[in-house]
């Protein structure tokens, strides 16, 4: 039986003391360090703070926003069972980075859905899948963001 060199079982059969996963991430055909994978994550954070901070001046907006921070502290923590993970994972899973909600008169109101990302950073799967679904703009910067904001 031949194992997958990256299983964690190839890696106690051969006695081989070599990671069972290279430092490096594989988005779509290109293969990136774990550096550039970490600056881009870091761009991307840094874009959803300014456009966050950018939102206070607009408090007719209503923001809904679950922090990456919070899905690390869930699925990072090994007292949430399996189960609770799973329901997270199904139901917010390709959530945008931001829902913005504007009332229109007494009984409506205006959704925007925006996705945040650099100019390299890709969406996931999940991401895709929702968009699918509902409308979701594609924001690559804090200008194109502002213009989208002006529009609600």
């Amino acid at each position: 039986m031949k194992l997958h060199p990256r299983s964690i079982w190839a890696k106690f059969i051969s006695g081989n003391d070599m990671p069972a996963y290279p430092k490096s991430k594989q988005t779509g055909n290109k293969t990136i360090t774990a550096e550039e994978f970490k600056s881009i994550n870091a761009n991307e954070k840094a874009l959803q703070d300014r456009c966050e901070e950018y939102l206070q001046y607009f408090p007719d907006i209503a923001v809904i926003r679950i922090p990456d921070a919070v899905y690390r502290a869930i699925f990072a923590n090994n007292f949430v069972s399996a189960h609770i993970k799973k329901l997270i994972s199904k139901y917010l899973k390709g959530l945008p980075d931001l829902i913005l909600l504007k009332k229109h008169d007494s009984f409506f109101c205006k959704a925007v859905c925006i996705e945040l990302k650099t100019k390299k950073g890709k969406q996931s799967q999940g991401q895709k899948h929702f968009a699918n679904k509902v409308p979701v703009i594609l924001c690559r910067s804090f200008e194109h963001f502002q213009k989208i904001v002006k529009e609600i």
